[in-house]
């Protein structure tokens, strides 16, 4: 009877991490894109392009991620980021780290983000490298990752990187009107 318990616990835990992460794919380029654009009424350009660059300066932070161009004039800013990633094992274990691109374009009274090209490298860990998270399987193969953990390696990405674009959109809310700037 434990045994039949214990494996329809580990069923019911590898069902919910299967079904967790409903990654947004581009239709035109197959990526995993998360995108959308959101209006901000009595917000100049200007305004909004400080507030992201203040963003991406706090976050964007070297050895693992950086600020790879801007352009004020244009309205656009964008960079490499990184974060690490953790799987369950019997312990929480170090999954490695998640590359992406996030880029957002800047309009009057609006901006539009996009962080796509997301990689997971487990190199300096243990040789898990799942790759790009478009891959069913793992880059490195089930014989090196288990597709259990190369799920949970994706969910942890999709909790982090809706984390991030959360902070990142009520950041970009938060930029003062036009003509409220000393309110």
């Amino acid at each position: 009877m434990f045994l039949k318990t214990l494996i329809l616990f580990f069923f019911v835990i590898f069902s919910e991490i299967l079904s967790a992460q409903n990654f947004p794919v581009d239709t035109l380029t197959h990526k995993i894109t998360f995108t959308e654009t959101l209006k901000v009424d009595s917000v100049s350009k200007i305004e909004l392009f400080k507030t992201a660059k203040n963003w991406f300066e706090l976050n964007f932070q070297p050895p693992h991620s950086e600020i790879k161009f801007e352009d004020e004039n244009s309205g656009v800013i964008g960079g490499k980021g990184s974060f690490k990633v953790h799987y369950t094992s019997i312990f929480i274990c170090d999954g490695g780290r998640i590359y992406y691109s996030f880029i957002v374009y800047i309009k009057e009274g609006e901006f539009k983000y996009e962080i796509t090209d997301i990689i997971h490298d487990g190199r300096k860990i243990n040789e898990m490298t799942g790759g790009k998270l478009e891959n069913k399987l793992p880059q490195c193969g089930k014989s090196t990752m288990s597709e259990y953990i190369w799920q949970e390696i994706k969910s942890d990405t999709y909790r982090k990187i809706r984390d991030l674009i959360q902070d990142f959109v009520e950041n970009m809310l938060m930029t003062p009107k036009i003509g409220h700037e000393n309110d």
